[in-house]
């Protein structure tokens, strides 16, 4: 970042001035005169300013000093909620009559020499149209006026109607001022280049300030105000800058360019295998002219993201290179004895034909940079729009125009998801502050585990609210949309039906409307009288409270059964681990194969009848492709999936706590980019013996994105993940894992058989995994504490 002369900062000041307070432009001169003493202020050599000692370091949201309008000027000066100097400027000048109605406030806000990338720049956001109604694109972008041996220090000048209220934030952007495009790929870094004026109002937001959704508060008095707002993600008394990264803004698409997916297959096959991998350098353009390279072998998750403000703009080229200085050899034999001739500069043009019958790359033009260009290949943007996600395979054609190779990638295309919550007004993260959780698996255990888990139908909400009363803080289920798109909890991908005739089939969740999903039952025993008395307890579920639920008790119609006796009783007979036992309450004798029965139910019916202080943690489910292929049905496109499910998660959730689960990783993106609220956690079952044997609808093994743990934390740090869930074996086995995953930051919790066992559950625990997914949290709640 080039740092400003004491001249060159005044200028900026003035041009910024220019264009950020029109109101001002009746008196130009004195607009000019305003800045230059705003420069000697910098330098304290202005006779006529005298300054007086101000302590009070109040917040942006504490109390302005308000001017009076005459000749004396007396801006405000605010510490920030990161610091910073406070004291009390006065000038005289004169006043326009303009100034009668509006307040000039000049804010500051200082960000680490080095934190702002090239090509990138601090703007100011809120709710009022000056500062772009929330809109990135709208906001006015700041000058870098001035720094200090550790600080960039960021000035802009904006004009607000008096004894106004306006909430606002920082956010680092791409340089819309000099109209240049940005390409971001896996490691955070940046290309730049010139571009064409259509994009010249692109905002490809980079940063934002996210403490805990609050913002920064101005009232707006006086004639002019100062605001220093102290350090870049400091907001109130805090120390530790928060910032979000990653969000989509509404108005922007993502197409997302993954170079390395499957099986580490090379995103570039030649015909003629007379070139080394390690020889060859990939370039990529994208539409307005930026390009990246790439040097082959690729090792682990690559992936390229272009911004834009429209799906017909996803086109991109692709050069392929051989570095400077490497000859190539290319035969030039038809006969069994192969003779091999070395191209060089001087090299005739019909000579050294390769079997595919491209030329040598020494008669292709050069890259600027000195490489010589094999081939060339080009996507268009109906290529990418039209089913949002895939992969392609594009032939790579060289000078002759015969194809001399493929290039090939997978590809997601991003849809943003607008809600009236999911904006940079409210945009901040929850959860992480509550480690050390233990989590109902499918609410009080899946059925085919464990004593108590058999005793109530996983993934309903009597499980829900049998885990809860037994101390689990969260509990997780499983989540799939009907064919009419409503968001319901089950498990597996296929449901038994029974029909008319007696006769027992599978059906696919997503080929079920929801009216017919909720007619299913579970296969139930017509003698198990618990099931029966319970059948009125479904008629009751309008409660919010746990307590309500298990006064059941006390419902006239229900006085031979007494839920609280049966949940305590078979609290006890889960902890003796016999699973042979039967269990004896006030009226009923129950056999561990006996199932409370509940019916099945949506996720809304969750959010309205689990209690507040129960969090969810919500499995998305989505099936491979093997798993589709192998039931012949179609998964819902993804964008349209996740959004229905953001659209009622947000609606619903209020305080609720909730987290996103997914093995799909191209779900596991489309959550966070969606939303930055909730965190979200990427599935692994990777490094246990039967990972690679058994089949799992859920995990493509060829996807090297979650085939390790290594590969997972990789691209968990890529694509700005929370952390990971992996099978409790994984961890038991090496211990190690543990420090690797939080040595970056990251949370880990884990699932699988092994966490039915307390002494299990325990190493884990003073291991420091932050969070255990159980079947049993009866026997857990009474042998494990702290969690």
């Amino acid at each position: 970042m080039v740092i400003s002369s004491p001249i060159t900062k005044i200028e900026k000041l003035k041009e910024d001035n220019n264009d950020n307070s029109s109101n001002s432009n009746s008196n130009s001169n004195n607009n000019i005169n305003e800045i230059n003493n705003l420069g000697n202020h910098h330098h304290h050599h202005d006779d006529n300013i005298s300054l007086s000692s101000n302590n009070n370091n109040n917040s942006s949201k504490g109390n302005n000093t308000s001017s009076t309008i005459s000749t004396s000027l007396t801006p405000s000066l605010i510490g920030g909620d990161g610091g910073g100097d406070s004291c009390e400027v006065k000038r005289s000048r004169n006043i326009l009559p303009h100034e009668v109605l509006l307040t000039r406030v000049t804010f500051k806000i200082e960000t680490p020499i080095g934190y702002v990338r090239e090509n990138n720049v601090l703007a100011i956001i809120g709710d009022n149209v000056e500062i772009g109604n929330w809109k990135s694109k709208d906001a006015p972008q700041m000058v870098n006026s001035e720094c200090t041996d550790t600080h960039l220090i960021w000035t802009i000048i904006l004009s607000f109607p008096k004894a106004t209220r306006i909430n606002y934030k920082y956010i680092i952007k791409a340089n819309s001022n000099n109209q240049r495009n940005q390409l971001v790929n896996s490691n955070g870094s940046t290309s730049s280049s010139s571009s064409s004026s259509t994009i010249a109002n692109k905002s490809n937001l980079v940063e934002w300030e996210a403490s805990k959704g609050l913002s920064r508060t101005l009232s707006i008095e006086g004639i002019d105000m100062f605001v220093n707002d102290g350090l870049f993600g400091v907001l109130e008394s805090g120390s530790k800058p928060w910032i979000g990264r990653g969000w989509l803004p509404e108005d922007e698409y993502q197409l997302r360019i993954q170079l390395q997916c499957d099986d580490n297959q090379s995103p570039v096959h030649l015909y003629d295998h007379l070139i080394e991998q390690n020889q060859l350098v990939l370039r990529l353009h994208d539409p307005f002219g930026l390009s990246q390279d790439f040097h082959l072998p690729m090792t682990g998750f690559t992936e390229l993201v272009l911004h834009t403000h429209s799906l017909s703009s996803f086109s991109f080229s692709v050069t392929l290179l051989l570095k400077d200085g490497i000859n190539l050899i290319t035969s030039t034999s038809t006969t069994t004895t192969t003779t091999t001739t070395t191209t060089t500069t001087t090299t005739n043009n019909n000579s050294n034909i390769g079997s595919n019958g491209a030329s040598s790359p020494t008669s292709y033009p050069s890259s600027p940079n000195g490489y010589k260009v094999l081939g060339k290949s080009y996507i268009c943007s109906n290529q990418v729009s039209t089913d949002l996600w895939g992969k392609l395979f594009t032939p790579i054609i060289g000078e002759k125009y015969f194809p001399i190779g493929e290039f090939r990638c997978n590809y997601l295309v991003v849809t943003p998801f607008s809600h009236p919550q999911n904006s940079l007004s409210n945009l901040w993260h929850s959860f992480v502050e509550q480690p050390q959780t233990l989590i109902g698996h499918r609410g009080n255990g899946k059925n085919n585990f464990g004593i108590n888990a058999n005793a109530v139908t996983e993934n309903t909400i009597l499980s829900f609210l049998t885990a809860a009363q037994f101390g689990a803080k969260m509990v997780e289920f499983d989540l799939q949309l009907t064919f009419d798109g409503v968001p319901v909890i089950f498990h597996d991908y296929e449901i038994e039906i029974q029909t008319n005739e007696g006769f027992t089939m599978k059906e696919t969740i997503n080929r079920l409307t929801l009216e017919q999903f909720l007619k299913v039952k579970p296969t139930t025993n017509k003698s198990d009288l618990i099931s029966q008395k319970l059948k009125r307890l479904k008629s009751l579920r309008i409660s919010k409270s746990t307590s309500d639920l298990f006064s059941l008790s006390n419902y006239p119609s229900s006085s031979n059964f007494d839920p609280s006796a049966f949940l305590e009783n078979l609290s006890q007979c889960s902890s003796n681990g016999d699973k042979s036992t039967t269990t004896t309450t006030a009226t009923e004798t129950i056999r561990p194969s006996s199932i409370i029965h509940d019916r099945f139910s949506t996720l809304q019916d969750a959010f309205h009848l689990v209690p507040q202080e129960i969090g969810f943690m919500i499995e998305i489910k989505y099936p491979n492709l093997a798993m589709q292929n192998l039931r012949k049905f179609k998964a819902p496109e993804r964008n349209e999936f996740i959004d229905i499910i953001l659209n009622i998660v947000f609606n619903e959730t209020n305080d609720r706590r909730i987290a996103f689960l997914t093995f799909d990783p191209d779900i596991a993106i489309l959550l966070r980019t969606k939303q930055f609220r909730y965190p979200v956690l990427f599935l692994v079952c990777c490094d246990t013996p039967t990972f690679f044997e058994e089949f799992d609808p859920d995990v493509n093994i060829n996807d090297n994105r979650g085939n390790s743990i290594t590969n997972a934390i990789s691209f968990v740090k890529t694509v700005n993940l929370d952390g990971i869930v992996c099978d409790s074996q994984t961890i038991l086995n090496n211990h190690s894992f543990v420090n690797l995953i939080h040595s970056d930051n990251l949370l880990l919790f884990t699932y699988g058989s092994k966490n039915v066992d307390p002494v299990n559950v325990k190493i884990q625990k003073e291991l420091g995994v932050d969070g255990i997914i159980a079947d049993n949290i009866t026997k857990l709640n009474k042998t494990v504490i702290g969690f």
